[in-house]
């Protein structure tokens, strides 16, 4: 009771000021520029989501630097990068420190990069985060099949289970990844206009889920019925507006020349961008209610953020009829299709 009484109803609810720094990248081998988005952290007595609506945070001026094998790539600061505006809460542009990795310069799955931020003005400020690509994933089905002398895309049918499958590094690359997520992108003309839209990623796995592997190296993910069709028909409700999409060429000699609308897509992900995506998880579960920051990086003064990188493998496939009806592409229903 004493304890009770002595206890004082006045809360501080803003922490004293400190300057942190908050640091996000995710490498990307199959990307020709990677972006590194440096920024301070903010903290004001009003309502932070209309300040940060008109309040750009990055930090420009900085040396910002990759080292990777015997390679060493210089940032440079790119102003007003366009954002998806319908996620999250904040302005429609940011800046952030772009690397050029084309062609000679392209980043190589299992390869350890090492980040160096530093100031020409502050001599003091130093941080750094270190990860390693995890080894490109290959999708073994469903795969392609064969029509007479042509090769075409499968018509998978996600209007019941699918199992996926995937070898997990075919490549004997260096390392290996910390966990696996599944894609399925869908690509589309919303009256004229070409959107994408994607169901998942799923979970994080690191092992068959709901289905068997073919050895030690190969994992099997199995995908409920509908659940895809329902996930990308959400994004096909608005009233008034015409979806078409182009599942044609469907076969040919070559498959880079088959439709792309619709992709298959498993990505590997690296340890310290795992572990980040876990920490950070709505589906996070603690008695403590105080979820722990993860960070890889460090440096001379406090810091939040991660460095990671992936790898992935990307298969087009096709749509059943029965698909396309559940999705709202189809008017009548094919025979056999509830």
């Amino acid at each position: 009771m004493l304890c009770l009484l002595s206890c004082s109803e006045e809360l501080e609810l803003y922490a004293p000021e400190e300057e942190i720094y908050a640091v996000y990248g995710v490498l990307d081998p199959d990307a020709d520029a990677q972006y590194i988005r440096v920024s301070r952290v903010f903290q004001i007595e009003a309502d932070a989501v209309p300040f940060a609506r008109s309040h750009d945070p990055s930090v420009p001026g900085l040396s910002v630097q990759l080292e990777g094998g015997t390679q060493t790539y210089t940032a440079t600061w790119v102003r007003e990068i366009a954002k998806d505006t319908s996620r999250g809460d904040f302005g429609p542009t940011t800046s952030a420190y772009r690397f050029e990795t084309e062609g000679a310069a392209r980043l190589q799955p299992g390869r350890r990069y090492t980040l160096h931020i530093r100031s020409d003005v502050d001599s003091s400020l130093y941080l750094t985060a270190t990860t390693q690509i995890p080894p490109r994933p290959a999708l073994l089905s469903p795969g392609y099949v064969r029509e007479g002398s042509q090769r075409c895309l499968r018509r998978v049918p996600f209007e019941d289970s699918v199992q996926v499958r995937f070898r997990t590094n075919p490549e004997s690359q260096p390392g290996r990844a910390f966990r696996y997520e599944l894609r399925v992108l869908f690509r589309f003309w919303a009256n004229g206009r070409q959107q994408t839209h994607h169901y998942g990623p799923t979970r994080l796995f690191d092992r068959s889920t709901g289905c068997s592997g073919l050895d030690n190296s190969t994992l099997c993910y199995l995908l409920p019925p509908r659940q895809v069709l329902f996930a990308l028909r959400t994004d096909l409700q608005e009233p008034g507006v015409l979806y078409t999409y182009d599942a044609e060429p469907r076969c040919g000699g070559v498959t880079g020349d088959l439709s792309r609308a619709v992709e298959l897509q498993v990505t590997a992900v690296d340890t310290f961008l795992g572990r980040y995506i876990l920490a950070n998880s709505p589906y996070y579960q603690s008695l403590n209610a105080i979820r722990t920051e993860y960070t890889n990086v460090t440096g001379t003064i406090r810091a939040v953020g991660v460095l990671g990188s992936i790898a992935y493998d990307n298969r087009p496939i096709a749509l059943t009829a029965c698909g396309e009806y559940v999705m709202g592409l189809r008017d009548l229903p094919p025979f056999g299709c509830e």
